[in-house]
Order: structure tokens, then sequence, then C-alpha cells
């Protein structure tokens, strides 16, 4: 996966939610949005268009998985910055959106949201798999494995 992809991804997303946040009266954090038409599933615009890629492949599928995954890794970065200056949150969001749009699960978009949580937060892989079960967990303990890994190049 291309780090120029991610970037796109997570800009694109980042652009969405600008355009849609300055067309609030507040101006600060859009108003929580549930996707799902319950009252207790909300979530920021930020994540609109991870949920729109999701639901174009899988339009009857339920994104509560995601919406939580998506706020528990807002959250937790909240005060982060890339080197780049962008929110430690983008290059998760990225990734999902990337994964979204092969038409992957909520399990593993809520994976992807969370997979630099356990190395960057005080988040631990127990929190985890306690909120969001097994499979998450195994899929960001994977992913925090995969920078050990060496691989020969001809470059």
């Amino acid at each position: 996966m291309s780090r120029t992809r991610v970037r796109d991804a997570a800009s694109e997303a980042e652009l969405s939610s600008e355009s849609e946040t300055k067309a609030q009266p507040t101006g600060g954090e859009a108003e929580p949005e549930s996707t799902n038409g319950s009252d207790k599933a909300s979530v920021d615009r930020a994540v609109r268009p991870l949920i729109e890629r999701f639901r174009a492949r899988r339009p009857d599928a339920d994104t509560s998985l995601i919406e939580r995954a998506y706020v528990v890794a807002r959250d937790a970065h909240r005060d982060q910055m890339r080197r780049s200056g962008d929110p430690y949150i983008a290059h998760p969001l990225g990734v999902a959106m990337i994964l979204a749009d092969l038409g992957l699960d909520d399990v593993t978009l809520a994976g992807a949201l969370l997979h630099d949580a356990v190395e960057d937060t005080a988040l631990t892989l127990d929190d985890l798999v306690a909120d969001f079960g097994s499979d998450v967990g195994t899929i960001v303990d994977g992913v925090t494995k995969l920078d050990r890994l060496e691989f020969d190049s001809k470059e």
C-alpha cells in the first residue's frame, strides 16, 4: 500500500470534514450524527467518507463497530501530530478508507482505525480486545508486528 494513496485517502476525508464543518454555525467539532439511524451511535463528520465507502460495497451492513473504533482512535490520538503536521488519526483513517474500497468488513476496518493505538497511546491490546473483541485485537496485534519484518529488495 503506497504512502501516497493512504495520504490521499486521508486528505479526502479531512477535506470532506472541513467543508461540512465550515457550514456549521458553531465552527467547532461537527455535531454528532448517527449513520445507522440509532440514537446511541454517534460520530463526527470526519468518518463520513469512510462509512460511505464501506456502505458502497456493503449497503446493509452495520457500521457501529467502525464508528466506535473511529471515536476511540480519534480520542486516543487527540493531541498527537505526525511529523508531516497532519493529525495522527489521518493515517489510520486513510488506511481504513483504502480497505473499505477493497470491500473489507467492519472488523478489518476497526482494526485499521485502531492499528496505531497500541503502539502510540495509553491503550493496550487487552483494552482493545475487551472493547472490540478478539478478532479486532488479532488484527491490531498482527499489524503492530509488521515493522519487525525485514524484506530483501533489489532497490
